[in-house]
């Protein structure tokens, strides 16, 4: 619609009404909200404005700099913007499956809810601010269930996106139970469309629930979907140990311990694990490859929310975990691949981008608080700013906001499911929250410009002992007060009992690592085996005949040589410990591909070309319109007649020069896959972000039919198909002249 109001000058008033319903629907939502001054535009900005000040004094702060009172309210205020209320001022709105229906709980429903982000400090700052609204947002994520037959991920409008990854309503939903904030419902129920949830998320699940991992092989993000599924599965067993369902309670704390399974002692980190049990080369931690979700290895090396007592057993200890988050902070901030949304820079430490937000508060866990104060106040500082690019990455629906007005107030819940907030250094000498149940917490500190370092803190007058204040005394109201000093306070929350909440309560001996010369997922003549752990003082078990490992098994004491096939599992034992995970990998031997020696001499690649929204590349030549064919020098887009949603086939011969096991690449924006002969030699499938994915092949010298698929489906486009020849440090593109038309 295009409108003209000539060149006469003075104002134009507009109203306009908003309804996902109908047009009657946005009409009444205009009259109701603005009665019979719809045109006088002062009256309803002084009215929004009174509004909106009320509710930024939920939280009213005194003493810092203006600068950081700015920063504060802009904060709070972006906080409020989403979700977004889609119901009408009649109760009605849109379903997730395009019905209309009434509200039948509470007052509004909610959509638009970027789930990922949330959860982590946007969903605690509102069960502070706003619990009404978050019982409301919790009764829309069941009607979405009852309309789809799956809780949401990022709903919007009367849809769901799918975007990004783990099943994230949950935390939401668990946290509001835990809190009495999701009063009303039928808890049985709740938990049942839960548990079905989390068995029918499309991305990976069914490999997570039948192997304990995403294989990286097969699905993009792998590496980080299964860390945050472990998240999700512990709060699944939370709330069911809350209601007494212990079967599923049992069940789910075993999954959320699943994130041993991607664990390599040899580097340290959670890494892309294949099928064989081989961990994806190679393995860079500055590059954000397709195993991580907008991220660095390093990002994701402390994603276990739930259980911290437990990450540190795998790195070898709590000192070893405070290891671990100095050299990431330390680290050297650029980055070796394409950069994903990854800013804010703090060494490999990224505060643009949520899986980063909680890591500052990791040290109050390994008994260093005064860390956690001199990083969030660092944090504070450089990644906020009072302008209109203040932010250092995406707001991402009032996460990036929420994280400082927690921080700022001295209190932050790493873990949303357990109610407990650690502590910081507060930001302001004084701040009044009121609270859900209508009493008021004042939060102290003295002099905290000067002094950044917490030496005691009290709740009236009681001091706490432990490093965090849990929901219940938090909802007492009164006054929190941090005693602050210009030093840190030695022994303060130094024993680990004073740290949070963690599920693992006694120590765990860390799970066996290996490497192996060569290749060790296929090997051509023999390779040669080590074992080891991260646990000081452990013994390492094996077995090479695929029975399970025990402590009678094979005692490892020096590496060791395969020279045919063989599955090799270890586990890791210490007195008064519990038992490793294990560790399990398939050893191949090489069986050499014949290959056809016939000569070839018309050089190129056969393409067909397809449009469709793809989302694997068996989808292609089924699914999709075929649109045409041809004949290129190589593999390559420039036949696309469009940006987005298309996808090609190219066939081919492809000549190998020598015998010896091959490696070959594909990068890809979105998705792709090389067969040569039958063997799926590369998978780099699924609709993701550009990514690099290499697999290994035994081929003989001469020629070998080829068929590689390549997807397009939207914002980027890139393919390189590449191979490792011998003498070279790195991936080169197939030269033209190894490539032939049938």
């Amino acid at each position: 619609m295009i409108l003209s109001f000539g060149d006469g000058g003075g104002q134009v008033v507009a109203k306009v009404g908003v309804s996902i319903v109908g047009y009657d629907g946005a009409e009444h939502n205009l009259v109701s909200e603005c009665g019979d001054h719809v045109f006088d535009f002062d009256r309803v900005s002084k009215e929004a404005s009174i509004d909106w000040n009320r509710k930024l004094s939920n939280i009213a702060v005194s003493g810092g700099t203006e600068k950081q009172k700015r920063i504060f309210y802009t904060s709070l205020y972006h906080t409020l913007v989403v979700p977004n209320i889609t119901s009408d001022e009649g109760k009605l709105f849109r379903r997730n499956n395009g019905q209309i229906s009434r509200v039948y709980f509470g007052k509004h429903f909610f959509s638009t809810m970027s789930l990922w982000d949330t959860f982590r400090a946007w969903l605690p700052l509102t069960s502070i601010t706003s619990p009404t609204e978050l019982r409301d947002m919790v009764f829309s994520c069941f009607d979405m269930y009852q309309a789809t037959g799956e809780l949401p991920i990022w709903p919007l409008s009367s849809g769901e996106t799918d975007c990004m990854i783990g099943y994230h309503s949950i935390p939401l939903i668990v946290d509001a139970f835990m809190k009495g904030i999701a009063t009303g419902m039928d808890v049985d129920y709740a938990l049942d469309a839960i548990v079905k949830s989390s068995n029918i998320n499309e991305n990976g699940s069914d490999y997570y629930t039948t192997l304990g991992y995403i294989p990286a092989n097969r699905r993009a993000e792998s590496v980080s979907t299964m860390l945050e599924y472990c998240y999700d599965d512990w709060c699944i067993a939370r709330f069911a140990d809350y209601i007494g369902r212990q079967d599923v309670a049992d069940e789910y704390y075993r999954r959320a311990k699943n994130y041993v399974n991607v664990f390599d002692g040899s580097t340290g980190f959670f890494r892309g694990k294949n099928t064989d049990g081989t961990f994806v080369e190679p393995f860079n931690t500055f590059d954000p490859t397709r195993e991580y979700t907008e991220a660095t290895p390093w990002q994701y090396r402390y994603f276990v929310p739930h259980d911290f007592t437990g990450l540190a057993d795998l790195l070898g200890g709590r000192d070893s975990l405070s290891v671990a988050l100095d050299r990431c902070l330390s680290a050297k901030s650029e980055l070796e691949g394409e950069k994903v949304d990854i800013t804010g820079l703090i060494g490999q430490y990224a505060h643009g981008n949520e899986p980063s937000h909680h890591m500052a508060y990791i040290y109050n866990y390994v008994g260093e608080p005064w860390k956690t104060e001199e990083l969030t106040r660092r944090i504070c500082a450089e990644m906020y700013d009072d302008t209109p690019d203040g932010l250092c990455g995406n707001e991402d629906c009032g996460q990036m906001s929420a994280w400082y007005v927690m921080t700022a107030l001295g209190l932050y819940e790493v873990c949303p499911g357990t109610n407990q907030f650690t502590l910081t250094t507060p930001m302001f000498e004084s701040a009044t929250v009121c609270l859900p149940n209508g009493k008021m917490l004042d939060i102290t500190a003295n002099d905290p410009a000067r002094n950044a370092y917490i030496q005691k803190v009290t709740l009236n007058g009681e001091e706490i002992t432990k490093a965090y204040i849990d929901w219940g005394m938090l909802l007492s109201g009164g006054e929190l007060h941090f005693e602050l000093g210009s030093k840190p306070a030695e022994g303060l929350w130094a024993s680990p009992d004073a740290a949070p909440y963690s599920m693992s309560t006694a120590r765990m001996v860390s799970k066996p690592w290996f490497s192996g010369s060569d290749s060790p997922a296929i090997f051509r003549d023999s390779v040669e085996v080590t074992l080891g752990c991260l646990t000081p003082g452990a013994e390492v078990r094996y077995t090479l005949d695929g029975s399970t490992p025990s402590r009678e098994s094979a005692l490892y004491t020096a590496p060791f040589r395969l020279t045919d096939n063989t599955i090799v599992r270890a586990v890791a034992y210490k007195d008064g410990f519990e038992d490793s995970a294990e560790m399990s990998v398939q050893f191949t031997k090489a069986v050499f591909v014949p290959a056809d020696h016939s000569a070839h001499s018309e050089h190129g690649v056969n393409y067909t070309y397809w449009h469709g929204d793809f989302k694997c590349t068996d989808d292609i030549d089924t699914k999709g319109e075929y649109v045409k064919s041809g004949k290129l020098d190589r593999p390559d887009l420039s036949p696309a007649d469009q940006e987005d949603y298309y996808g090609f086939i190219y066939t081919g011969w492809i000549y190998i020069p020598e015998t010896r096991i091959w490696t070959f690449s594909l990068i890809c924006d979105d998705g792709g896959v090389l067969y040569i002969g039958d063997n799926l030699v590369v998978d780099n499938d699924g609709t993701h972000s550009p990514s690099h994915v290499t697999g290994k092949v035994p081929l003989e010298e001469g020629y070998y039919p080829y068929t590689l698929k390549y997807l397009e489906s939207y914002e980027g486009q890139e393919l390189v198909f590449g191979w490792w020849p011998t003498g070279s440090e790195s991936m080169v593109e197939v030269p033209n002249e190894n490539l032939y038309t049938e």
